[in-house]
């Protein structure tokens, strides 16, 4: 019943470019934000389109002033004007739905300066229920640590346009059409001011008593969709691969959508339809495996012992058990190390990490490939950064004491990624 009255809301009262799907979605993630410290990772939610299209006005049912329309209570309230700092502090250790306006980076004004620097802050609760962020000076222990685990609901005029974080994103668009009656008002006249207090209870603790439901039918789900023959029948469905990030945020909402007795499955495939368009944009913009094969199919200056050609492919270095430790002494910005960890089940595995060091790559390689040739190390490192199989590098350098040791000199942390190649090295020792 609730979540039929969000959708029946959202749908009827805004004009959006997904329509029935779009609704759908965001109601069920509007319903996920009081329980959102039991999901695996929060949400990111935007919110786009031109002045007038009522965007503000859909988030002002998250976290706006207005207490007859506000319909959940779980959310940090819409600040009219914020700051890195002032909403790290505000979001510190809060489990409640971080909410914010005006949010789209245009250039290198003030504002733009502060969304990108909140996006770094929230990068880490894509694959984590929370982002722990440090700021001070360790040495004098002087530091301030804050904990990030918020639901993530923002809008903005503009579309996020940092490879790091357009596929971190759901994405909705609200289209303007004149002589539309006024959201708000509209809602009203549907429902009445008795019915919208009635479910805004529902809304804010309605959802408490089904967490443990929920979280089985979240767990069960992914399972299901991270299985290879899944996901190849979906991307089949939408015509291209479905990037991990977004199909996991669809994912996790359909478990709500099964909760409420409807077609889980049917609801995924209708909303990956539906945003095939996003899925365009994170392929094209990201380029995150066309980056990495592009450095894996390079080659070095490195004659191997009984081969003629004095340069060899960084994939065969890599193949061979001995040499791909060797990579650091081959002046090319690579290095290679292992790790030892224990999967799911307990069991130990070996993780086998990449350096890759962007600014000795971007000379030494792909300086020489048309499409990254006029790139900066740092947007190579955002979209190194975004792969699904990146590491982050304090986990690395926890169990890579000597990780120091892997970075040519002048090569800081702020200038490499880690990858995860553990499934190509194994399937090249499996060969041999």
């Amino acid at each position: 019943e609730t979540y039929d009255f969000l959708v029946s809301s959202i749908f009827n009262s805004w004009k959006l470019k997904g329509g029935q799907e779009d609704a759908e979605y965001i109601a069920a993630a509007i319903m996920l934000t009081p329980v959102s410290g039991c999901l695996p990772h929060p949400l990111y939610t935007m919110l786009n389109g031109q002045r007038g299209s009522g965007k503000s006005k859909l988030l002002d049912l998250i976290g706006g002033k207005d207490p007859k329309f506000r319909l959940l209570e779980s959310t940090i309230d819409i600040p009219a004007s914020y700051t890195a700092a002032g909403t790290r502090k505000d979001a510190n250790r809060c489990g409640l739905g971080l909410v914010l306006d005006e949010f789209e980076d245009t250039g290198d004004d003030r504002q733009s300066r502060t969304v990108r620097e909140i996006l770094i802050d929230l990068r880490a609760l894509t694959s984590s229920p929370q982002s722990k962020i440090t700021r001070g000076n360790a040495e004098s222990k002087e530091v301030t640590e804050y904990i990030i685990k918020s639901m993530i609901w923002c809008c903005g005029i503009q579309y996020l346009r940092d490879e790091a974080d357009i596929s971190r994103f759901m994405q909705f668009e609200s289209i303007r059409v004149e002589d539309h009656p006024h959201p708000h008002l509209n809602m009203d006249t549907i429902f009445g001011e008795e019915t919208l207090l009635h479910f805004k209870r529902n809304i804010s603790i309605g959802m408490y008593c089904h967490t443990p439901q929920l979280v089985t039918l979240i767990n069960s789900l992914r399972e299901h969709y991270n299985r290879t023959d899944v996901k190849d029948a979906l991307a089949a469905h939408a015509g291209m691969a479905v990037p991990s990030r977004l199909l996991d945020s669809i994912v996790i909402t359909s478990a709500l959508v099964k909760l409420v007795g409807r077609d889980p499955h049917d609801y995924i495939r209708r909303v990956v339809k539906k945003n095939v368009g996003l899925i365009g944009r994170i392929s094209s913009s990201t380029h995150t495996k066309d980056l990495l094969d592009q450095v894996l199919s390079a080659r070095v200056e490195h004659k191997r012992p009984g081969a003629d050609s004095r340069t060899t492919a960084i994939r065969t270095i890599l193949a061979d058990r001995t040499e791909r430790f060797r990579l650091i002494d081959m002046d090319c910005g690579l290095s290679y190390t292992e790790y030892d960890d224990l999967d799911s089940a307990g069991n130990k595995k070996t993780i086998k990490v990449l350096v890759v060091m962007w600014p000795d790559v971007l000379q030494n390689i792909l300086s020489k490939v048309p499409r990254f040739a006029r790139e900066k190390a740092g947007r190579l490192k955002r979209m190194g950064d975004s792969s699904d199989i990146a590491l982050k590098y304090n986990t690395v350098r926890k169990k890579v004491p000597s990780m120091k040791t892997l970075l040519r000199p002048g090569i800081s942390s702020n200038d490499i990624t880690l990858y995860d190649i553990s499934e190509l090295i194994d399937s090249w020792d499996l060969e041999s």
